[in-house]
């Protein structure tokens, strides 16, 4: 009897010691980040008018949380119920876990806060989806955006948009991904058992709602930090979030840099500096470099309201 109630408590102390050391590895990760850039940001962050950097912060943090309550759609979607609260905890904490190099570290953590092992298969496909959601919606505001700076074609960047919300809807709706997995991992494992528990989402307002929602944050957020700290004006400053938005699916993509540190800042340079007439190479290394400490405030930002939250629930 003392065996069999000793082996939960024990998975539950290593859970725990997991989630701990984990956390402690993304701060060490952070802290070494913001080492590195700290003559960047002692010289552009002088002359920052920091009640619309912190607005900026505020309206990007919106969008995190927001995209953590959503993902609990795809939590159940991917038979893995949860409550909101603890949906934004596992999205949140994910962010800065990301940095650790590696791409399994944020689904270890993510399983690790449900039920282990067993939890793996729908974190990493919930996890997937919102991926690919979140590359649809980048991609379409930030061709959207370019579309109408470079063409001058507001219909044809409003419908860029539209497509790229009908296609956010239908893979969010979508089964297919699952299917595809589930038909893979069975393949490997000559194991024709293995069928998809994947159920399509009913939610469509709640879709639609967080595309907005998201969108607007997304890009609202970019322009205003980057007239805080550099003063563009709103087609420069858009041009420049649509170059680090196209940077970031880069980024995001890359399965072996954490967070795909180092390749966003390389490519929107590459991006910009080919695309913008004669840019000054040291404002765009300054824009990646200022956006990516900006972006890593905002999920510290997340974490704390995660902690927050969690601690008010206690209460």
């Amino acid at each position: 009897m003392r065996l069999s109630k000793a082996i939960p408590y024990q998975r539950v102390i290593s859970r725990q010691s997991l989630r701990y050391t984990l956390l402690a590895l993304s701060i060490g990760f952070l802290v070494v980040l913001a080492f590195h850039a700290r003559h960047e940001i002692s010289t552009y962050f002088g002359v920052t008018n920091w009640l619309l950097f912190v607005v900026s912060v505020l309206v990007g943090t919106a969008g995190y949380i927001a995209s953590g309550t959503y993902f609990q759609v795809l939590l159940k979607k991917h038979d893995e119920p949860v409550d909101h609260a603890t949906s934004r905890k596992l999205l949140l904490y994910s962010q800065i876990i990301k940095y650790i190099p590696g791409k399994v570290w944020s689904l270890i953590y993510q399983a690790s806060m449900l039920n282990g092992v067993k939890s793996t298969g729908s974190v990493t496909l919930s996890n997937l989806d919102f991926m690919v959601i979140s590359i649809i919606m980048v991609i379409s505001v930030s061709l959207g955006i370019l579309t109408l700076n470079l063409m001058d074609e507001p219909v044809l960047a409003i419908v860029i948009i539209f497509v790229g919300a009908i296609g956010f809807i239908v893979i969010a709706k979508s089964c297919a991904l699952s299917n595809v997995a589930h038909y893979v991992v069975s393949a490997l494992q000559k194991d024709k058992n293995i069928q998809s528990t994947c159920v399509s989402p009913k939610e469509n307002v709640k879709t639609i709602v967080y595309f907005i929602f998201f969108a607007s944050t997304y890009a609202a957020s970019h322009m205003l930090m980057l007239n805080a700290v550099f003063g563009f004006g709103v087609e420069k400053s858009s041009s420049y979030l649509a170059y680090l938005g196209l940077a970031w699916i880069v980024g995001a993509l890359s399965m072996v840099i954490p967070g795909g540190i180092g390749v966003k800042e390389a490519i929107f340079v590459l991006l910009a500096q080919s695309a913008i007439e004669a840019p000054a190479m040291g404002e765009l290394i300054s824009v990646a470099v200022v956006s990516r400490l900006w972006t890593i405030v905002q999920e510290g930002m997340g974490v704390i309201w995660a902690l927050a939250e969690s601690r008010c629930l206690r209460i």
